[in-house]
């Protein structure tokens, strides 16, 4: 098992010893990725796919995501929902009000 920390690679015994405390952790606190970061003394923890398997990707500077699926990390990064659009322009799509009702019953 592989981790890496601020883009640097960990040496495979600190990897190994990582992953167990990481794996400790959300037996304890399950999907408690923050919790876990703020233990680290880190801005966020998650894991990850590379071309080679799991890692263990620990950021002193990239936000905290939520909890699911291991992304690739070549995979571009979604929006968490409600967060902000990333362009003050953007809008949400929105729906069109329902027609009016039709005049003279049914045709």
């Amino acid at each position: 098992m592989r981790a890496r920390r601020d883009a640097v690679d960990l040496s495979a015994d600190d990897a190994k010893e990582l992953w167990a405390r990481f794996s400790a952790w959300m037996d304890v606190h399950p999907g408690d990725l923050a919790g876990f970061a703020a233990e680290l003394g880190v801005k966020s923890v998650r894991p990850a796919l590379d071309a080679t398997g799991p890692v263990l990707v620990v950021s002193s500077t990239e936000t905290q995501v939520s909890y699911g699926t291991a992304k690739h990390l070549d995979a571009p990064a979604k929006r968490e929902k409600g967060a902000a659009p990333k362009s003050a322009n953007a809008q949400k799509s929105k729906r069109l009000p329902p027609p009016p009702p039709r005049k003279g019953g049914r045709s």
